[in-house]
């Protein structure tokens, strides 16, 4: 499958943490044994089951999971949520994504909330899911619903819709979107020593034809093979960043060759 053109995706501010950005308010909750839920509901083309999320607390809010029966690998890349107050007007608000990662800084897949009707309504509700899965938040982003479409059914295509058309709302410290594993052309072109890396040390990348190929990123790789997705930092090749030039500018660099210092440097040769 093409890999679809992934914009610079460097964050250059410095985002306010997320508890910061969602105090917990005070408001009215239904209680969780007064709430009956639908069975289903209608979701763009598609019936969806519902299953009740149970707050923990008086001051939490009442989610619902989505579970589409009639796609069971849906679930393997994005968990579906909805808070209770949208059911019926979820179609008028815009959808919210999530990069959600466990306590390792290893991608474990997206989270699709509906129905959140402002930014501090949808941070505070996916922290409040995130909390209950005991699981964290790399960024959160927003698209419309027409943007989305029924590109969240598929795994590709919603990678596309959150790298391209997607606003960011927030985003950890040091963050780097995650692309999915399959997409990276793993054989490096150039060998050269790499410096040790972390779990959230990016693998770097050059796109050229429609193809994602690693410069560096191999000891990063290494940690598990079992991994969907890895944080990433892209170059390219229309950018005039050739092989060549990689080549060259490693053979000028002290080993082992740290990633965010290659990738500044490549960088700077667009300027000159």
């Amino acid at each position: 499958m093409n890999t679809p053109l992934i914009p610079d995706p460097i964050i250059e501010f410095k985002p306010t943490p997320i508890e910061e950005l969602t105090p917990m308010p005070v408001v009215e909750v239904l209680p969780s044994q007064e709430f009956t839920a639908p069975e289903q509901i209608a979701l763009f083309k598609l019936k969806a089951t519902v299953q009740v999320i149970a707050p923990k607390t008086a001051t939490e809010d009442v989610l619902l999971h989505l579970n589409i029966e009639s796609m069971p690998e849906l679930d393997q890349h994005a968990t579906l949520i909805m808070h209770t107050n949208a059911i019926e007007t979820w179609q008028n608000m815009p959808a919210t994504l999530a990069e959600q990662i466990d306590s390792d800084n290893k991608f474990i897949k997206y989270i699709l909330l509906f129905g959140a009707h402002d930014h501090s309504a949808a941070m505070r509700l996916l922290n409040q899911y995130c909390r209950h899965a005991n699981l964290h938040i790399a960024a959160i982003k927003e698209l419309s619903l027409n943007s989305l479409g029924m590109d969240f059914t598929d795994a590709d295509l919603l990678f596309r819709a959150y790298q391209e058309r997607a606003h960011l709302l927030w985003s950890m410290d040091h963050y780097y979107p995650y692309i999915p594993a399959h997409l990276v052309h793993t054989p490096k072109f150039i060998l050269f020593e790499e410096a040790a890396a972390t779990r959230q040390t990016p693998i770097l990348l050059l796109l050229e034809r429609n193809k994602t190929r690693v410069i560096h990123g191999e000891n990063r790789m290494a940690f598990d093979h079992s991994e969907s997705a890895y944080p990433y930092l892209l170059l390219n090749r229309q950018q005039d960043i050739t092989w060549q030039r990689i080549h060259n500018i490693i053979l000028e660099m002290p080993q082992p060759i740290d990633v965010l210092t290659l990738y500044q440097t490549l960088k700077q040769t667009e300027l000159e």
